[in-house]
Formats: structure tokens, sequence, C-alpha cells
């Protein structure tokens, strides 16, 4: 998967998660200022695991693991290699 297709279901992901478009998103957007509460993350947590086909340990549900789409998309990538 590229990065720029990663990038994409993210966003979809998180535009899911919200119930709305985010246009000016980008791929180091801050998302735990103010973008996302903690049941977002759960939600968002819960359908990365079912939508990539990954397990999240406990270890891996660090804040900076979550931060930005970049951030999640270094943590995907660890989990798919």
């Amino acid at each position: 998967m590229s990065k720029q297709d990663l990038f994409n279901d993210l966003k979809k992901i998180i535009e899911e998660v919200k119930e709305e478009e985010f246009k000016d998103l980008k791929i180091d957007t801050p998302l735990l200022e103010g973008l996302l509460d903690s049941f977002d993350l759960v939600y968002l947590i819960t359908t990365i695991e079912d939508r990539f086909q990954i397990s999240l340990s406990n270890e891996d549900l660090k804040e900076e693991n979550f931060y930005s789409i970049k951030a999640i998309s270094f943590l995907i990538n660890d989990k798919l290699i």
C-alpha cells in the first residue's frame, strides 16, 4: 500500500469517526489537540484494527502513535511487516 493510499484510508476513517469531512486535514495535522476526543480515539483504534487486520497491544496505544496520520501510518506499517 502506498503512503498516499494509506493517508487516504486513514483520512476516510477519521471522517467516519467524526461524521464530517476534513478538507484541510494533512498528514501531520495534530489529531489529539482538539480534533479527536477519547471516545473518538477508541472508535478509531477499533476501526484501524478491523480495517487493516492488525492487533494493537497496550504498548502501541501511546499518545505519540496517534498524534497525527503520519504517526498512525508508521504504526500500521510496523504491524503489517
